[in-house]
């Protein structure tokens, strides 16, 4: 959520505003525990939320569980 040039909210919006992006999982990586903070990214549109620090294990349930659910709005489609 806090970068240098954008926030990650703004990095987030943006890629929702792109028609050949929009549909893409996005995985926020953060070390932003604030409840609302949650809240808010995923209300804007992003897929998953781990809190840094996260082990490798973590991020790869992480990411299985956005191929799972990209998989199964695939087939609803």
């Amino acid at each position: 959520l806090r970068m240098p040039e954008m926030s990650g909210m703004e990095m987030l919006e943006e890629i929702r505003e792109k028609e050949n992006l929009k549909d893409i999982p996005v995985i926020m990586l953060t070390a932003v525990a604030e409840k609302d903070e949650i809240i808010k990214s995923i209300q804007a549109g992003a897929t998953e939320y781990l809190l840094k620090p996260f082990t490798i294990e973590d991020l790869q349930d992480k990411i299985s569980s956005v191929l799972r659910l990209a998989e199964s709005a695939k087939q609803g489609s």
